[in-house]
């Protein structure tokens, strides 16, 4: 029966619920964020300065075969709350890797995949918008960027395999805010066609009613098209747009969408790149 008792509860703990990491005043609760790399060999994990660089361990030269890394960068500054990812050189074996996530850890948007089929001396990310108008990296829409190295198999030693990568901090695009318990919410100029170049968080905020327990978000998505897999709609929870990836919409999905938060706030990210735009979006929200 001890025994019984004993399996149990070892199942419990094992399926405990991977801590959130929450925002005190808008600001990241930093002590929440344990290193990650525990293999011998990986380099820092955790990055806060406005600008900086990284790169797989020994770089130049080869890391170990089938080492894992992982690399967070949290820029905390008002002005500057948004990152711009260049890889510079790489080069990995056909199972490497490189997922890059918009926040805090895997649970985020991912954002872009690299892989062996990118393998170049001086590597550039053609299509991917850049920021400021310059030359194309992987830009992200908060202040955090999650990092998932897999180094793969080295079959041959003498190659040297690895990836370098520098970061810069930016300022960030515009949040808007409600704390309506219901609402609508469109894209701009809806129906007619969203703006190119268009970057917008908004985050809805429940109030609280009284209880000890704050209601919980709804959204209804009526109506939505836009230019697939170029623009797109992010769903988080949380009042923090890096937070935990929901759901994400691009194209012309089947509508009416249902989608529910698990907490009280829940912010949503549209983006439209330089070219092609249609009429977006239409929902409206609710408590639950």
């Amino acid at each position: 029966m001890k025994l019984i008792v004993l399996v149990v509860v070892l199942a419990i703990v094992g399926c405990e619920a991977k801590k959130k990491i929450s925002f005190q005043n808008g600001q990241l609760d930093i002590e929440a964020l344990k290193p990650e790399n525990k293999q011998l060999g990986c380099p820092q994990n955790f990055y806060t300065a406005l600008s900086g660089s990284l790169a797989s361990p020994n770089f130049p030269y080869s890391y170990t075969s089938g080492i894992s890394c992982n690399y967070r960068i949290v820029v905390s500054s008002s002005n500057y709350n948004r990152i711009s990812l260049n890889v510079n050189s790489i080069l990995l074996p056909d199972d490497g890797k490189i997922l890059i996530y918009d926040g805090i850890d895997e649970d985020s948007a991912l954002i872009y995949t690299i892989n062996s089929s990118m393998n170049s001396g001086a590597f550039r990310l053609p299509s991917v918008k850049s920021a400021t108008g310059g030359a194309p990296n992987i830009w992200s829409a908060s202040n955090a960027m999650y990092i998932s190295f897999v180094g793969g198999t080295l079959i041959n030693n003498l190659i040297n395999y690895g990836f370098n990568a520098t970061y810069t901090s930016y300022a960030g695009i515009t949040q808007n805010y409600s704390s309506s318990s219901t609402g609508l919410l469109t894209s701009p100029n809806y129906p007619f066609n969203y703006p190119n170049n268009y970057d917008r968080v908004y985050t809805i905020i429940t109030p609280n009613n009284g209880t000890n327990q704050l209601p919980r978000l709804q959204l209804r998505i009526t109506d939505f098209l836009t230019e697939n897999n170029y623009d797109y709609l992010r769903i988080v929870d949380g009042s923090w747009i890096g937070g935990e990836l929901i759901a994400s919409y691009t194209g012309n999905p089947t509508t009416p969408i249902v989608v529910n938060s698990s907490s009280n706030a829940i912010s949503l990210y549209f983006h439209s790149d330089e070219a092609v735009n249609y009429r977006g979006f239409s929902l409206f929200w609710l408590t639950i």
